[in-house]
């Protein structure tokens, strides 16, 4: 508040099991720096009874805001820290797969990574080519949902299908962390 800068952190758990509902997006915004002050975003995956396809994105170009991330990178990190995948260019690495996911980045410099993940913590992080700083948006888009339980047409049943916790640096209002979650559900879902 007033000016004031800082990190935060923001979760979001589903905890209605009654209400059908669907993960169909969950992303963050936030600014990228150096050093330690890179994007974060962290995933878990829970319940299903096996690994999940996912994409991940790193989007900067393409964002309609002033002092945008020119070229961002993106790693996809294991629960053990290991390094899954990384990309700089998504059409250097995974151009198939990833237009096939049918949600590419826009931007030829924008990173993506598509990935099947077991149901575990896993850690997107963004940053800057040639250190390079600016705005990005780390995006995870769930590629299938039929492993989880109670699937019925490809889309789950009840439960949490994901747990998503992001920090970044907060500053001005064009640098403020943004969490965004859509539903396939007319109905509400409860979160905390």
């Amino acid at each position: 508040m007033n000016g004031a800068t800082g990190v935060g952190l923001v979760e979001i758990y589903g905890l209605d099991n009654t209400v059908d509902s669907t993960l169909a997006n969950i992303s963050t915004r936030g600014s990228v720096q150096t050093g330690d002050d890179v994007m974060i975003g962290g995933l878990i995956l829970v319940g299903g009874t096996g690994p999940r396809k996912i994409i991940v994105r790193a989007i900067g170009p393409s964002l309609p805001v002033a002092g945008k991330l020119a070229d961002p990178t993106l790693d996809l990190v294991d629960q053990n820290g290991v390094v899954l995948r990384s990309n700089d260019n998504w059409r250097s690495t995974q151009e198939g797969e990833i237009v096939a996911s049918t949600v590419p980045p826009t931007n030829d410099l924008e990173a993506a990574i598509v990935a099947t993940v077991p149901a575990a913590p896993h850690t997107a992080i963004v940053r800057g080519v040639n250190g390079f700083t600016g705005v990005a948006l780390v995006e995870v888009f769930p590629l299938q949902l039929n492993a989880c339980p109670g699937a019925q047409d490809g889309r789950r049943r009840g439960g949490r299908t994901f747990s998503r916790a992001s920090t970044g640096s907060f500053g001005r209002l064009d640098f403020k962390t943004v969490n965004c979650l859509l539903t396939g559900s007319s109905q509400p879902k409860n979160f905390s």
